[in-house]
């Protein structure tokens, strides 16, 4: 996988040198670039409707005066073959399920747009260290941070272990939920305790912090006219630290839209060979628009 991700990083340098070279504010002849850096890109989230700021910002689409100029993994330093002052915007880019080959602009975080004086032998232009928002409007359509009585996520009647609640191996703020799975209670099945109804023909995301001993599953169930189905959406592989995820659940939501209503699920079943796992989870954002 390293090998496939440096040789698309590669193909993306060449493609996006190509790019410039043809863009109409170039610079002709052999004169000198600038060089353009991004050391890292955050989140400004309002809590109260938005939920947590925790991102995994991957990746910088940069376009100049509306021409997409490339995708770089920050941090990030690459050449503009551009004088003068010129439009450019960043969108934050992310993996979806967690998978480097599948790296998009996180369609909910907005752009950051600026203008820049590019001064040919002018050696290096940074941004530096920026931050991008969700778009105005955007809300969640669901939300678990545990941090409140009356937890939305809890194990079902087919799970042999409860949600706990952890106030000791936490992400932030007061609590993470925690299921523990061993030999004699090896299953573990939770899920929204609500429906959440989505219409949308566009895109819908799971949010998703998570430390985990192990791997689990993560899909949906669709009700539609009283008739439940369910459908896995993938497999997280275990994190030894605190991670974050975003699962695509777009294809699900687009493929029912007669549904009334979409619930998450986790699934995980102890793994041969130990005798206890330990799965962590925090900040369960559903978003869609």
């Amino acid at each position: 996988m390293k090998e496939l991700t440096t040789r698309v990083t590669k193909q993306l340098s060449i493609a996006c040198a190509l790019i410039a070279m043809t863009m109409t504010s170039c610079i002709k002849g052999d004169k000198a670039p600038v060089y353009f850096s991004i050391d890292s890109i955050g989140l400004i989230s309002n809590y109260a409707s938005q939920g947590t700021a925790s991102h995994n910002i991957k990746d910088a689409w940069v376009y100049v005066d509306g021409q997409q100029l490339g995708v770089y993994e920050l941090p990030a330093r690459f050449p503009v073959l551009a004088e003068g002052r010129h439009e450019i915007s960043i969108a934050a880019g992310i993996f979806i399920n967690g998978i480097s080959a599948t790296r998009i602009k996180y369609p909910f975080y907005n752009f950051l747009d600026t203008v820049l004086n590019f001064q040919p032998g002018v050696s290096d232009l940074s941004l530096g260290k920026f931050k991008v928002k969700y778009f105005e409007g955007q809300t969640y359509t669901w939300y678990e941070d545990f941090e409140s009585t009356g937890y939305t996520f809890q194990a079902n009647i087919s799970s042999d272990v409860q949600v706990e609640i952890d106030n000791i191996d936490k992400f932030e703020g007061n609590n993470s939920g925690r299921a523990t799975l061993i030999s004699d209670k090896p299953k573990f099945y939770g899920e929204m305790q609500v429906d959440s109804p989505i219409v949308s023909q566009n895109k819908t995301f799971l949010e998703l912090n998570y430390k985990s001993e192990q791997a689990f599953s993560v899909g949906m169930k669709v009700t539609t006219a009283g008739f439940v189905k369910t459908v896995y959406i993938l497999t997280v592989n275990k994190s030894d630290t605190w991670n974050k995820i975003y699962v695509d659940l777009s294809k699900v939501v687009n493929e029912n839209q007669t549904a009334s209503g979409f619930s998450i699920y986790i699934y995980a079943e102890l793994e041969s060979g130990r005798s206890q796992s330990v799965l962590h989870f925090d900040n369960m954002k559903l978003l869609h628009n």
